[in-house]
């Protein structure tokens, strides 16, 4: 049935009787060659020609229903053009692969870590868009170098109070009024 009226749309749009195509594929709301079609009807009423042939259905004949020459051109939607990019990569999958990675070996999972994060960090500024599994790496990264990075603080805070803790320990013990074991 819908491959019926997709084909009559198709005749109407080869005979530049745009209006009534868009009447017949307004009819079909779930089928998705249909609304990409109306899309593009839509677009040839709002703008006198947006695409670079004179056919923007050339291959509906061979089944294919989606012209190479629109794909190639930018959305457009009342005389703006969009332009979509989407983020290649999703970088969840490999956070959880860094994850076991600092279980077993700390030292290169933080190097994995860094890399990922980097290659990220360089498809957001080059697409504009955050990819998904991006703040996965910077938690990691968090909660990785911070713990660390306390643990550092306290050894170090310990060797260089040490002396003053030994003074304050020799003070209560002879204070106490017992001898300290050496």
């Amino acid at each position: 049935m819908d491959q019926d009226r997709l084909k009559q749309a198709a005749a109407l749009i080869r005979a530049k009787r745009y209006q009534e195509a868009k009447e017949i594929l307004e009819t079909m709301p779930t089928n998705p060659k249909a609304q990409e079609w109306l899309a593009k009807v839509e677009d040839r009423l709002i703008n006198e020609n947006p695409f670079e042939s004179d056919d923007p259905f050339a291959d509906v004949s061979s089944g294919g229903g989606y012209s190479r020459n629109y794909d190639a051109q930018p959305k457009r939607k009342n005389d703006q053009v969009y332009v979509t990019r989407s983020s290649k990569r999703d970088y969840t999958t490999m956070s959880l692969i860094i994850l076991v990675l600092y279980w077993i070996f700390w030292l290169p999972g933080l190097i994995a870590n860094i890399i990922m994060l980097n290659e990220a960090r360089n498809e957001q500024s080059s697409t504009g868009i955050r990819p998904d599994g991006m703040g996965c790496l910077w938690a990691l990264l968090l909660f990785n170098i911070v713990p660390l990075l306390l643990f550092c603080a306290i050894i170090s805070s310990v060797f260089l109070v040490s002396p003053a803790v030994g003074n304050v320990f020799e003070e209560i013990v002879v204070t106490l009024g017992a001898t300290p074991a050496r």
